[in-house]
């Protein structure tokens, strides 16, 4: 999501002060975040805004990204400053808003910060100490660079970012850039490293120097570029591809990391590096990747290459030049090499010369002709993959072939043709690839005990890369978070009986109450787990306690107790305002925000709201016997979906207009969630009631025999995770998908 930050012009100065997060742009036309290696860094969207949050964009606007990376790494977040900006007034009063914004650091391009002569003198930590000298940005250099002081010199008049990047480039340096929020302001840092990517980023995989494996099956090549004015070490023309995913994609990957890059149509078989990547943060799957061996040059020529397999329609293809054991090997048409079908690439055998007595079944293939992945298995060593343990197998060269599970159960049938990767190359890029991806392999439900839990929990959240876990309305609740759903750490313990959990503008917030009815909590953070308390009552200061919801730039409260509370808006958290939305906090079971809808569900069955506040419907759904005080309601697909009395199910695809499924009804009132093109639904009603569905229409019973009520559901890092309870234990369940 983008964040819209802007302040106040200071009338004595005319400087801009008190910037803050103002609103938060949950939808987009379309949106496009480009970084290339030492080079461009740009931001561009078209959005659909009401006319609060339009009044944001003007010239003074900055826009925060922030990055998957919070959940590992402090300064995961991107700003970006407007540089062109259009707005168009819609005939319902909407804006719709077209930007051009550039990487914060593009400011060392303003005529401040032009300098003459430039000179340096010492290490690369003096240079970028110098080159950054009086301007907001801090420098480092971010590995091993030579300790011998050098002078560098950039005569005429030049901007520090042209020298920046003059000066990067000429000491074979990459420069990363990383902000984070230190008290009320944001901090941008310079790095530069000897080879920027994953490696860099604590907590990221980093296993020896390859980030992954790319096989053709899972990226089409969109163009090839050559750089005569560029030569790799071999004296040859510099290459880079553009490129999509197709299905499965590793999108953890990041602008440097080195992967092995394999290609069918074009016969490309080598480590090549992410030079540069197009991303639509609302949808990373919308990417665009550019591979190289070095950074492409501004001077390129290009010629498509997608018509290769039209025109070489044959070649190495599924198994058809496979040849018997004893023949001479005709003339390869990709890859001029053939090998054994089952020995996975150990037997190859060059062009022209005779296959030997295969050691299997007597046959050789073309060694493009093999699918990528391929099965075998052995054993040693074991890892950490998603909290279990797992051991990887060897074959006698070192080589991973499989990955089992505690109870020696194959989890993962490895073998990829190795094109001349060592043992230790190959082996980084399994792993990597396997912990980037999970464990995802049997689509069985785990079990995890919690201990520590006062009171059975009942509720599951994944806000803001961060899934929470709590037991609603017990007296000191206590609240867990985990990145992963698998290793959980307390992070509040509430003086209070926790109601509700949301998060939204770098903001988390969760809504307790004391025993005293008249004494209110609003825990708050800025980074999901240091939490402060603020206490209120029904007046002074007013916090109100109740169902909690984020959206269009602001927290709703929906008061569970009108008889003492007032329903609230917040854009902060910490002040709010007396509201009255109309809404029955008694009665509610849900309120969601998505698609740009508030959702709520309850015993007045389903309404929705634009704004949270003083617009919402009265009851839409068409079954009045639908109502519940365990309803539940989630987005996804496109679709929305409401479970009430006694299961029935009620679906909608613009939160406007609903019905509800008069033929199928699940097992009782429960709870829903939806991730990566399926749903789930969970019930307390019985034992192991587990149910998925892509469409809201038709489930499957996926049901356990573990004996254990599940309750909760939420979907975020790869898994769904919920929690059960039984008489003897506490914890959370998770089905990786």
């Amino acid at each position: 999501m983008i964040v819209i930050r802007n302040g106040e012009i200071d009338l004595s100065t005319g400087e801009l002060v008190n910037v803050t997060d103002k609103a938060v742009i949950n939808k987009v036309i379309s949106c496009v975040k480009r970084e290339e290696l030492n080079g461009e860094y740009t931001l561009s969207f078209e959005s659909v805004l009401d006319e609060k949050i339009a009044a944001y964009i003007d010239k003074y606007t900055t826009f925060r990204l922030p990055s998957p990376l919070n959940n590992v790494y402090e300064f995961g977040n991107e700003l970006f400053q407007i540089a062109k900006y259009t707005k168009k007034v819609n005939s319902d009063k909407t804006v719709t808003v077209e930007v051009e914004a550039e990487h914060i650091t593009y400011s060392l391009n303003d005529e401040e910060y032009y300098v003459t002569d430039f000179t340096s003198s010492g290490s690369t930590g003096q240079h970028i100490y110098d080159i950054l000298s009086g301007t907001k940005f801090d420098g480092s250099p971010g590995g091993n660079f030579p300790d011998d002081p050098v002078t560098i010199s950039f005569p005429g008049t030049k901007s520090r970012r042209d020298i920046l990047y003059s000066w990067a480039e000429a000491i074979g340096g990459e420069l990363q850039f990383m902000s984070r929020l230190e008290g009320i302001t944001w901090r941008t840092i310079i790095v530069i490293f000897p080879q920027r990517g994953s490696a860099n980023i604590p907590g990221m995989v980093n296993l020896d120097e390859v980030r992954a494996a790319i096989p053709d099956k899972n990226i089409r090549i969109l163009s090839e570029s050559s750089d005569v004015t560029k030569l790799d070490e071999n004296g040859n023309p510099t290459t880079s591809y553009s490129c999509e995913p197709i299905g499965d994609f590793d999108t953890s990957l990041m602008v440097g990391d080195t992967v092995l890059f394999w290609n069918r149509p074009s016969g490309i078989q080598n480590k090549l590096r992410v030079t540069a990547m197009s991303t639509n943060p609302y949808n990373p799957i919308e990417t665009k990747l550019e591979f190289g061996v070095i950074r492409r040059g501004v001077e390129e020529t290009i010629r498509n290459i997608e018509d290769y397999e039209s025109n070489n329609s044959g070649g190495g293809s599924g198994g058809i030049d496979d040849v018997p054991t004893g023949t001479t090997i005709p003339q390869a048409r990709l890859p001029g090499r053939w090998v054994d079908s089952e020995s996975g690439g150990i037997d190859d055998v060059p062009v022209g010369e005779t296959t030997p007595q295969s050691r299997l079944n007597g046959r050789w293939v073309d060694s493009e002709s093999l699918d990528p992945v391929r099965s075998i298995s052995l054993s040693t060593l074991s890892v950490s993959i998603n909290g279990d343990v797992y051991t990887p197998n060897y074959d006698d060269e070192g080589y991973i072939i499989s990955v089992v599970d505690a109870d020696n159960n194959i989890m993962n049938n490895i073998s990829l043709n190795k094109f001349g990767a060592t043992p230790q190359e190959y082996n980084a890029i399994i792993l990597s690839t396997i912990m980037a991806r999970g464990m995802v392999d049997t689509n069985e439900v785990k079990l995890i005990t919690i201990s520590g839990q006062v009171g059975a929990p009942t509720t599951v959240k994944f806000l803001s890369g961060r899934f929470y876990m709590f037991p609603s309305g017990v007296f000191n609740s206590v609240v867990n978070t985990s990145i992963d759903g698998i290793n959980w750490s307390q992070v509040l313990d509430s003086s209070g009986r926790v109601v509700d959990a949301t998060s939204g503008l770098n903001l988390w917030a969760v809504s307790a109450y004391t025993n005293n009815p008249d004494t209110s909590i609003m825990n708050l953070s800025i980074n999901g787990v240091e939490f402060n308390p603020i206490i209120g009552n029904a007046n002074s200061p007013f916090i109100p306690v109740g169902k909690l919801a984020y959206g269009g730039g602001q927290l709703i409260c929906i008061s569970s107790n009108r008889d003492v509370y007032s329903d609230g808006i917040s854009y902060d958290g910490a002040t709010w305002e007396k509201v009255n939305t109309g809404i029955d906090g008694g009665a509610l079971a849900n309120i969601i925000f998505d698609n740009g809808l508030f959702i709520a569900v309850g015993l007045n069955g389903i309404q929705y709201s634009y704004n949270g506040v003083d617009d919402w419907s009265q009851n839409v759904c068409p079954d009045q016997d639908w109502e519940s005080s365990s309803a539940t309601a989630v987005y996804g697909n496109g679709i929305f979906i409401a479970v009430g009395k006694n299961g029935k199910i009620a679906t909608s695809n613009d939160g406007i207009t609903w019905s509800v499924n008069t033929n199928y009804n699940l097992p009782g009132e429960g709870y829903l969630a939806y991730g990566n093109g399926l749903f789930i639904f969970t019930s307390p009603s019985g034992y192991d009631i587990l149910y998925t569905s892509t469409n809201g229409v038709d489930w499957v019973n996926k049901s356990t025999a573990f004996n254990v009520v599940y309750r909760g559901a939420a979907y975020g890092s790869g898994k769904f995770v919920f929690l059960f309870s039984s008489s003897t234990r506490n914890g959370i369940a998770y089905l990786n998908h």
